[in-house]
């Protein structure tokens, strides 16, 4: 039968060693907690460019009516042949001008009697990349003279054939802008600042422009005059989040 005093010896041995675990354990808490990179601090920056567009992307449609869908579809694929012809003669190469539509589709027309078929409509859809802005307004006008009044000018925009190099650029600059902040706030802190443990990028814009409204476009004469067009210049913006450790 184990004593008293005996009992009262083997609790107090277990009481130390509990005691010289906590010890420890606290002791190797605190190393990791000054090891470099453990605490971070997390921050935001942004960068900005402006650059000059050098492509304009036109979507047109060549639409025809006719009293048969036989005769739309004949006449329509005449005249589109005829503005893609003028298309490459005016300097599109065969790789910038892509159909993006076509069909051929009942047409109404609605009077006090109500609506009622008068014939067929058929549309042919195209985008084209005008790669040289100073003889792109040109080549509009010349796709509307080869069409006529059947050619209709949807949508136009000014845009950078190469967003890469500009995004690289601005996304530097995000980077410089952040490192910037989170060095004032270690210096601040009284730390010094360590290696990057994350970076997220949350908006990169890259838009575009459009140069004119597509109704003034539609109201050309079908004379081959050349369209005026200014690029002027866009903003590509990138935000980024970083965090930063401390040293």
């Amino acid at each position: 039968m184990t004593s008293p005093r005996a009992l009262i010896g083997s609790v107090a041995a277990l009481v130390v060693l509990l005691v010289l675990g906590l010890i420890a354990a606290y002791a190797i808490g605190a190393r990791g907690h000054d090891k470099p990179g453990t605490e971070s601090v997390s921050v935001s920056g942004s960068g900005k460019v402006t650059v000059v567009p050098d492509l304009l992307i036109v979507d047109l449609t060549v639409r025809v009516t006719q009293p048969t869908n036989a005769e739309a579809l004949a006449e329509g694929n005449a005249l589109q042949t005829k503005v893609t012809a003028a298309l490459e003669k005016a300097g599109v190469a065969k790789k910038d001008i892509r159909t993006t539509g076509f069909s051929v589709n009942p047409h109404f027309i609605y009077d006090r009697d109500g609506e009622h078929q008068k014939g067929y409509d058929a549309d042919h859809s195209i985008r084209v990349y005008a790669r040289d802005l100073d003889t792109a307004g040109q080549i509009i006008g010349d796709a509307v003279t080869a069409g006529g009044n059947a050619v209709q000018i949807q949508n136009t925009r000014l845009t950078l054939s190469d967003k890469d190099a500009a995004m690289g650029e601005a996304r530097a600059k995000a980077m410089k802008d952040a490192k910037t902040r989170a060095k004032a706030y270690a210096d601040a802190a009284g730390r010094d600042l360590g290696k990057v443990v994350r970076i997220t990028e949350n908006t990169a814009s890259a838009g575009y422009q459009p140069f004119a409204a597509a109704d003034n476009l539609n109201s050309l004469k079908a004379d081959g005059a050349a369209v005026p067009i200014e690029p002027g210049e866009q903003k590509i913006s990138v935000n980024v989040s970083v965090v930063y450790g401390l040293d």
